[in-house]
């Protein structure tokens, strides 16, 4: 398993070795050493810690938190429960229960509070999620206890309606008062479409609490390219007092990496844009910026912003931000540095960095570092280590995969693309892993749907463990080879 050394400005006399480890709890399952020495090895069996303990830097060095957790799992994506312990007398203080439906989605969190009098758990409050098709959780409901009644009573609920995973057409807040669900807050998109199904136009309403009726906020206006993407956009936002759109915003210039039909979409990413702001009189441009994705994770990016400066009417480099997402989520880096005047040098204004150290598949540590801006150096943050391991049931390895009684049906194998998988019995569940363990595929099975069918083509050549879930024999392991 992938385990980076962040760049060389990161680790300025700051590694987890170089903490006092006086203070911190005793040495976990698995040694520091094992891993550094052992970091890339992982086992087949998946090995979930039970305990958390955190470290917060106090200006000295690490101390341990008042605080600690202990976490029991339904499976190595399910968090069971969680628990929240005094460090220093072992009191419990809060507890968390989750549930999940087929597709390992929560829609259950249930809250306790630890009744010290008493001496046993008393229900605080409960939150129950509502899923839509895109995968997007479109309902929080929160419910309280009534202790004396003892039943759960709704309370307060925030509900977003998508058009597109992440793509939001309404969100408002509303709470249960006198037997009746009221908004307390609300915004709605509108958008306008060309006969392609691109957005020419977008309309934003905000709620008005007190008439209960949504009215103008913002609007924009999209010059689209022959792709559908646009090029120019000019915002307005509603004046109540002469009741009119006035400009706020214009975007020029606009080329894209990635765009869908939906302006605002997560999945859109920009490359180049200039920004003008009108000054009731004219529009002034004051920004420009430009963006890449250097890196195979959609989040990699670099950007560079320049200012334009009045009196040169020259422009000049004022913002510089670097986002990395690492394979597998492994350390993430983020970096901005900024002028404070335009003729200044840049300076790190701000960094928060994390290293994550595994050991056979086991996350053992996390270590953050951020940048203190005061002290010009690069300071410890806070540590988490994970211990008391438990194995969770999958222990075969690719070698240790013989024939057995019930196969799976695997046409083409070997396989560069499409993979249809079908057995006798009725597959509810399918998982795909390499050759060091990691899992690199799970889908869930479509209702009525005899087979599943895979996608393999973005996979490296090698061979994988394929692992299918059925209600009457269990688990069925096969080999599927990819060429």
């Amino acid at each position: 398993m992938f385990v980076g050394i962040i760049t060389s400005l990161l680790c300025q006399n700051l590694s987890p070795t170089s903490i006092n480890t006086n203070r911190l709890i005793p040495k976990p399952a698995f040694s520091l050493q094992d891993y550094k020495q052992d970091c890339e090895t992982r086992s087949d069996t998946i090995w979930l810690p039970q305990r958390q303990n955190v470290y917060l830097w106090d200006g000295y060095e690490l101390a341990k938190s008042p605080m600690y957790e202990l976490l029991t799992y339904n499976s190595p994506d399910e968090l069971a429960k969680l628990i929240i312990l005094n460090s220093n007398t072992d009191d419990s203080l809060l507890m968390t229960n989750y549930e999940y439906n087929e597709q390992s989605q929560s829609v259950c969190e249930i809250f306790r509070v630890y009744d010290t009098i008493n001496m046993k758990w008393k229900f605080d409050y409960k939150v129950l999620k509502s899923w839509d098709e895109f995968g997007c959780v479109c309902r929080n409901l929160i419910q309280a206890w009534d202790g004396q009644n003892e039943t759960w009573h709704d309370s307060i609920a925030d509900v977003t309606i998508n058009v597109d995973t992440n793509e939001n057409i309404e969100y408002y807040i509303e709470e249960y008062i006198d037997q009746e669900w009221k908004k307390i807050y609300g915004y709605q998109w509108n958008y306008y479409y060309t006969p392609e199904q691109h957005v020419y136009e977008q309309m934003n309403y905000l709620l008005n609490t007190q008439t209960g009726e949504y009215e103008y906020d913002v609007r924009a206006e999209f010059s689209l390219n022959d792709d559908g993407s646009y090029y120019e956009s000019v915002w307005f936002r509603w004046d109540k007092d002469t009741v009119d759109w006035v400009y706020s915003l214009k975007y020029t210039d606009l080329t894209w990496n990635v765009h869908n039909k939906y302006p605002n979409n997560y999945k859109n990413k920009v490359a180049h844009r200039v920004i003008h702001w009108w000054t009731g009189v004219d529009w002034f441009t004051y920004y420009k910026d430009d963006w890449e994705y250097p890196g195979p994770v959609p989040e990699d990016m670099d950007m560079r912003g320049y200012s334009m400066d009045i009196e040169s009417e020259q422009w000049y480099l004022s913002d510089d931000f670097t986002g990395r997402n690492y394979q597998y989520g492994y350390k993430r880096r983020y970096t901005f540095y900024i002028r404070d005047n335009i003729h200044e040098d840049m300076k790190l204004f701000y960094d928060d960095s994390c290293k994550w150290y595994f050991h056979k598949g086991a996350l053992e540590e996390m270590y953050r570092e951020s940048y203190d801006t005061a002290m010009v150096a690069w300071r410890p943050a806070a540590r988490l280590l994970y211990s008391d391991f438990v194995p969770f049931v999958d222990n075969t390895s690719i070698d240790d995969i013989k024939p057995q009684e019930e196969k799976l049906k695997i046409i083409p194998n070997p396989s560069k693309n499409l993979v249809e998988i079908e057995n006798k019995h009725l597959i509810s569940e399918l998982s795909l892993f390499d050759g060091k363990g990691m899992q690199v595929l799970h889908l869930v099975k479509q209702q009525n749907n005899p087979k599943i069918i895979i996608d393999v083509s973005q996979l490296p050549k090698g061979i994988y463990i394929l692992k299918v879930l059925t209600k009457e024999k269990g688990v069925i392991t096969d080999k599927l080879i990819v060429n």
